[in-house]
């Protein structure tokens, strides 16, 4: 029986994302970047389905992002 907020996977996953601040004295001008979380598959009980929760949303550390149930 899985219990609720258990966790199944955490796993890194990368993103590019565009570089809002460019510093335009370099000699190269990155315009992107690379951006790397981490991932989590959490159990929620209510939904009674895994979910995945990742490190960029802070809100998604405290509550589920289907049902809002805290997961303490």
């Amino acid at each position: 029986m899985v219990m609720h907020s258990e966790v199944r996977n955490t796993y890194k996953r990368e993103h590019l994302v565009m570089n809002e601040t460019p510093d335009k004295t370099a000699k190269v001008i990155e315009l992107t970047r690379l951006e790397t979380y981490i991932v989590k598959e959490v159990y929620c009980a209510r939904c009674e389905e895994w979910q995945e929760i990742d490190s960029r949303s802070f809100i998604t550390n405290i509550l589920c992002p289907i049902c809002c149930t805290n997961w303490e």
